[in-house]
């Protein structure tokens, strides 16, 4: 109900405005009226501290539970955005470990757990994928890997951090005629030939940290040979940033007093020469071809040797009979 004011000006002829009974009534009735109002005011204002309590700011915070957002086609369900002046969450490769900002940073402060940053779920039906990152344990051998797990099973393609790729199916690649051009066939006699020239070895890795044996080509002299397979130059260096300093990685406040964070500088590193181990099967198959005509060309030798010797034998034979 709204106010209802005291009327002090009405004359009444031997007094003026409303007469005392009426005018206590109706203080008495706004008082209620404006003790509601309060009483109102006061439930919505706490619900409000409720709500903004439980509210995040703008910087930091920490939710006790999910955050779910129903999607919507094209609309992000999270953005990182700059103004497009600045690098924003960009920058060079060696600041990945430094002063770079991830769109998502996943603490893994147990190294014989693996932590799973996505999963990506059919629910009532199974999960989809999942990608994990393991630090391999507490060992001196120990080597982090990423792994893809499917619902066929856990660990279905692994990356390891010595550079190694383990996958669980058959690796293929596109070989459509439809995006080759200038096609040539391999010659066989030269391919044999480089194949009799170039140096298969077996080496210790000194990138891994646990120095295993292994087996391959030295790239420079492989290229002397297959040219096509094998990619940069003997000695080659390049320019690289780096991070220098202390690398480790502290979460904001909790650096040690004697921090001081790692500086970038630009130096020259080794270009490593890589060879292409699948692109040697065309290779060994045109050896093959030029080692099964050599085996044709052999045994069609031999067939006409031995039909030589054979008519020789045929001869011996009649002069030892007619003697």
């Amino acid at each position: 109900m709204p106010l209802n004011p005291v009327d002090t000006t009405t004359d009444h002829g031997t007094y003026k405005g409303d007469p005392a009974k009426t005018a206590f009534g109706k203080v008495n009735s706004n008082d209620q009226y404006l003790e509601q109002l309060a009483l109102g005011a006061d439930t919505k204002a706490t619900a409000a501290k409720s709500t903004a309590d439980a509210a995040l700011p703008k910087s930091g915070g920490t939710v006790t539970g999910p955050i779910n957002r129903t999607g919507v086609a094209n609309q992000d369900m999270f953005r990182v955005q700059n103004t497009g002046t600045q690098n924003g969450i960009g920058g060079d490769f060696a600041s990945w470990a430094g002063s770079r900002t991830p769109g998502l940073q996943v603490d893994a402060q147990l190294n014989t757990s693996a932590y799973m940053a996505v999963r990506v779920s059919h629910w009532g039906v199974k999960h989809l994928f999942g990608l994990d990152v393991y630090e391999g344990g507490s060992g001196s051998g120990a080597q982090t890997t990423v792994e893809y797990h499917f619902a066929a099973g856990a660990s279905r393609h692994r990356f390891i951090d010595n550079g190694s790729m383990i996958i669980a199916g058959t690796l293929t690649q596109n070989s459509d005629y439809r995006i080759k051009d200038e096609i040539e066939a391999i010659d066989p006699q030269a391919a044999a030939s480089s194949l009799r020239a170039t140096r298969p070895v077996e080496y210790t890795d000194i990138s891994d940290v646990a120095r295993p044996r292994r087996s391959g080509y030295v790239a420079d002299e492989h290229q002397a040979h297959f040219r096509l397979l094998v990619d940069g130059e003997k000695d080659a260096m390049r320019e690289e940033m780096v991070m220098v300093g202390d690398t480790t990685p502290y979460a904001p406040g909790e650096e040690p007093p004697d921090y001081v964070p790692p500086r970038q500088e630009l130096r020259q590193v080794a270009a490593l020469q890589s060879v292409n181990y699948i692109g040697m099967v065309p290779y060994i198959h045109a050896g093959w071809i030029q080692h099964d005509r050599r085996i044709d060309a052999l045994e069609a030798e031999r067939d006409e040797l031995k039909l030589a010797l054979s008519g020789l034998a045929e001869r011996l034979a009649a002069l030892e009979s007619g003697a």
